[in-house]
């Protein structure tokens, strides 16, 4: 979140140390996520951890704050097993828990990790190799993590449904008094029918994706710029919501917009063995993703923002960034496949 959460500062950090047994300094706000709002917290001993707030009065929120138990146990597994460490991982309360209450929000304890994202850094062929070998050695530790207590992916497409609600909430609103709702109608529907198409287009990856049988692998499911932290010579991942096994593809959609040839040939390398994609795969990733962004982004600005700023934000990212990143995922993937076309099928 991009503004700061209203509350007592001083009455949270008492919380804090009553639930984690710490002894917090201070608290700093930091302007960033989406599901949740996040801080620094400075302990008197010098210790320092990130801190996610959920607000539960806010429902997309309090989904999120119940979705989050299984990526909670399974990275806080990874790291204290010793299978993978370049993570956030949860800090338990002194009753052994992974999340704390306080008032009507849901907090959660973790490590915090120095450095700037792959969002806020140049990305030199160094980077690219070093994030290419974690996400192997991420994918190479799944024999080692149960299957039976993780998420499996549904391929689910959700988004059409709460997209095309959206679409006929702005067609058939005459005119919204709203300076930010109006501006949203009238970008909207000027790109509807292209809307529709990418619409038209996840729905017939999904009905190929679903028949598909590969071997599916442990991903982090949100590997963005954002959640890629760079610190000094070390790489970690951060945010694990959307950790779930599914085909590779899940995770390696995510860096068709980077030197993906280069990256590629990193990731087999450190892989160990000759990769074979499945180009539904990842357009169904690659367009499933811009699709849930875009939504997120337009049900921001219809209901949930209250904050003027952040409506301004939303818009302002739907034209600069969603809509055209949309519009470059066909040219991408092409060159893609033309440059790897003994690895797709």
């Amino acid at each position: 979140m991009r503004v700061k959460f209203k509350m007592d500062e001083t009455m949270l950090a008492a919380a804090l140390n009553q639930q984690y047994g710490i002894h917090v300094k201070d608290l700093f706000f930091i302007p960033w996520g989406t599901s949740a709002y996040s801080y620094r917290v400075n302990c008197v001993n010098g210790e320092c951890y990130y801190l996610k707030l959920f607000d539960t009065t806010d429902s997309k929120q309090r989904n999120f704050a119940e979705r989050i138990d299984f990526s909670l146990a399974i990275t806080w597994k990874l790291y204290h097993e010793g299978v993978f460490r370049d993570l956030t991982y949860p800090i338990k309360t002194k009753d052994g828990h992974f999340k704390a209450v306080f008032n009507q929000t849901a907090l959660i304890l973790f490590n915090f990790i120095e450095g700037k994202t792959l969002k806020d850094t140049s990305t030199s062929k160094e980077t690219i190799e070093k994030t290419a070998k974690l996400i192997a050695s991420l994918h190479k530790a799944t024999p080692k993590i149960d299957q039976n207590e993780a998420k499996q992916e549904q391929f689910y497409i959700g988004t059409q449904k709460w997209l095309m609600r959206s679409l006929s909430v702005l067609e058939t609103k005459t005119k919204f008094d709203h300076p930010y709702k109006k501006a949203l109608q009238e970008l909207i529907l000027t790109n509807k029918e292209k809307i529709l198409n990418y619409l038209n287009l996840l729905r017939s990856l999904h009905a190929s994706v679903i028949t598909i049988e590969k071997e599916r692998v442990f991903c982090h499911g949100d590997l963005g710029t954002g959640n890629i932290i760079i610190d000094h010579d070390e790489i970690f991942l951060i945010d694990w919501e959307y950790a779930v096994f599914a085909p590779p593809e899940f995770d390696l959609s995510c860096f068709i917009s980077t030197d993906f040839e280069f990256f590629f040939r990193q990731y087999e390398k450190f892989l160990d063995q000759k990769v074979i994609l499945h180009a539904d795969l990842i357009k169904f990733y690659s367009y499933r993703s811009k699709l849930d962004q875009l939504n997120h982004l337009i049900t921001n600005i219809l209901y949930r923002n209250t904050d003027e700023s952040h409506n301004g934000m939303d818009l302002e990212e739907i034209t600069k960034y969603s809509l055209p990143e949309l519009d470059r995922l066909g040219y991408l993937i092409d060159d893609i496949q033309s440059r790897l076309k003994e690895n797709f099928i």
